[in-house]
């Protein structure tokens, strides 16, 4: 196959490479659970590109983060150096908009402010990037020479930002695209009516299109998010804030609406409760024409922006809108959070129903490609993304990677339920933790359900390593500071103490040496709020299956991908160890792959020696 980029393709490879050939073919979708150390990324591309190549197709390859845009981007310059290759592939790295602009301090605007900033300050001719990109409806001179220079080899998305310094790095990405063999972007290019847009300026239809979701065990949530919105008593104190400072400027009865706002989460609150679209409504309708005040926030928040780049009037005016779509397939609840050290009283407007944005994609488009190293049960993704089941195939693969590289290791004798949880088992866990350490020479990485757990763990843990805590909160350079310092202790040995799910945990590669063992401790369900009920609820009325799909599958689920992280390649070696004893219940247990072959240690002593045992092979 001219598109791979190796010498040799491994049996699992050939494998998964011919099943995407034949569902690109059949104009098919196939969902592939392929583990840990096949080559997905090479295996996926080769086919696609061949027949995208002849067929004048474009392959978009999604990825929920953008650190994992980059493995894309690498084995695409593979290809290119091959020298049977007389044709190069172009590729478009796109992420968020806001994350490719180059004026200052918008990385941390909400989306919906953003991209109104954007539109006003072009509409403005305010943005010299901008100008400097396209004058008169046409790309300028300046543009061209950005876009020439991106098509000789494959670039990052931050390398695009860097090479249009003095450009609008979005705009010249677009003039990649549609040039591209390949577009890599985030579900949201994909899933949200910016494809739409996309795919009108790329002038190409769905059909034309191939799909790759890379990690898509997280689509669905992700899905979920895109379509949900909510506003706070916080919302309506900062959007006072605007109305006050920029009272001049704006209509007198700003500042009234938003208090009257603020009133009826005040006044409807009385405990976290379900509340209908028509209760919210009915109030705002004793003093105003809800259509009326959408146009009051929205017109207040345009004159907002002319003198900052955010705007929490504009926040109100979003929601408002949202609030007055679809009941079915939504849910609708008022609750009191706690954020950054204060309390405020929510109202949301959430999705259940992922199929209402995957709906219209994996129906409009040539051919998909799902791929997960933990994408099953089949069924729930089939069911959740709303797949026509005739015209999916599953496929589970297995990588050519060492069995003996890697041992699993349970210990029961622990668990973070709610009702067990208490100091003599956060003792427990922190001794297994311990001596566990102790024997390993390398860095070890410890995913709890929550930050709280981790911390009252945390302050049992005696170890002579550097010690690295993953905080909530915290900033994209901040996160690769902490891997970037966790990776250069590998020799000396550290310890990394994060959650499931986290920035550590997910979308993060740890390859070669770099992490010699992971502890999952606990399962990490869902909090049982109302989010959470609605959702069992909404399962179990349409699939019957709420428990399982909107509870415990997910957190089974996260804990695999969690372990995942210590085997990243065929030649990396490392231990994976499940600390609770609901990994032993049937229910959970059913969900592992079969050839984990988990070894069950009954205390902490039992499990040094077994990583003392397999780290001295390895000096064998």
């Amino acid at each position: 196959m001219s598109f791979f980029p190796f010498e040799k393709i491994r049996s699992g490879q050939k494998e998964f490479m011919d099943d995407v050939k034949k569902t690109i073919d059949s104009g098919s979708i196939l969902l592939a659970d392929a583990s840990t150390g096949i080559g997905k990324t090479a295996a996926v591309l080769a086919p696609t590109l061949e027949y995208a190549v002849e067929n004048n197709k474009v392959i978009f390859f999604l990825t929920p983060r953008h650190s994992q845009h980059a493995i894309v981007v690498e084995t695409i310059k593979k290809i290119n150096e091959q020298p049977e290759n007389i044709r190069q592939i172009i590729v478009a790295d796109i992420i968020g908009k806001k994350w490719l602009c180059n004026q200052e301090a918008v990385d941390v605007l909400p989306s919906s402010d953003f991209f109104e900033y954007c539109r006003r300050i072009k509409e403005q001719g305010k943005c010299a990037f901008y100008s400097n990109t396209i004058h008169d409806q046409k790309y300028t001179k300046t543009a061209y020479a950005c876009l020439n220079n991106l098509k000789k080899i494959p670039h990052h998305a931050e390398e695009i930002k860097n090479i249009c310094k003095n450009t609008c790095p979005y705009e010249v990405a677009l003039m990649l695209a549609k040039d591209s063999n390949v577009i890599i972007g985030d579900y949201y290019h994909f899933f949200s009516l910016v494809r739409d847009q996309m795919l009108a300026r790329i002038k190409r239809d769905l059909k034309d299109i191939i799909l790759i979701v890379d990690e898509a065990h997280n689509l669905p949530s992700r899905l979920r998010d895109l379509l949900s919105y909510k506003i706070s008593t916080t919302t309506t104190h900062y959007a006072t804030k605007e109305a006050v400072e920029y009272q001049e400027e704006l209509d007198d009865e700003i500042i009234k609406c938003i208090d009257y706002v603020d009133n009826i989460l005040k006044k409807m609150y009385k405990q976290d409760s379900f509340v209908t679209k028509e209760q919210f409504m009915r109030v705002v309708q004793q003093e105003y024409d809800f259509s009326d005040m959408i146009t009051l926030f929205m017109n207040s928040a345009e004159v907002v922006r002319d003198y900052k780049k955010r705007s929490s009037i504009g926040t109100l005016a979003v929601f408002m809108t949202a609030w007055s779509g679809e009941n079915n397939g939504f849910s609708r609840i008022i609750e009191k959070e706690f954020s950054r050290g204060k309390n405020s009283i929510s109202l949301n407007y959430n999705c259940l129903d992922c199929s209402i944005p995957a709906n219209p994609v994996f129906n409009g488009v040539h051919s998909a490609v799902l791929m997960s190293g933990t994408l099953r049960p089949v069924d729930m993704y089939i069911n959740l993304l709303g797949l026509n089941s005739r015209n999916s195939m599953y496929k589970s693969y297995q990588s050519d990677f060492p069995p003996e590289n890697r041992i699993n290791i349970s210990v029961p004798e622990v668990t973070t339920k709610y009702t067990e949880r208490n100091d003599l088992q956060y003792r427990k866990i922190s001794d297994y933790i311990n001596k566990f350490c102790a024997k390993i020479s390398g860095n070890t990485a410890v995913f709890f359900p929550s930050y709280d757990i981790r911390n009252n763990v945390s302050q049992f843990i005696e170890t002579d390593k550097a010690v690295f805590l993953e905080e909530p909160e915290t900033t994209k350079q901040e996160k690769t500071l902490l891997y970037k310092d966790f990776i250069e202790s590998h020799r000396e040995g550290a310890l990394l103490l994060g959650v499931q799910a986290g920035s550590m945990s997910e979308g993060v590669d740890y390859y070669g040496d770099a992490l010699s063992a992971v502890i999952v401790v606990g399962v990490a369900l869902e909090k049982p709020t109302l989010h959470t009920q609605a959702l069992i609820d909404y399962y179990n009325q349409k699939f019957g299956k709420g428990w399982d799909y909107a509870y415990v599958y997910p957190a089974v689920l996260k804990a695999l991908q969690t372990a995942g992280r210590c085997i990243r390649s065929e030649t990396d070696r490392g231990i994976c160890v499940f600390m609770d004893k609901r990994f032993h219940w049937s229910t959970y247990r059913k969900l592992f792959p079969s050839g984990m072959n988990i070894q069950v240690v009954a205390n902490s002593d039992e499990l040094a020696k077994a990583a003392e045992r397999f780290f001295a092979d390895k000096k064998l």
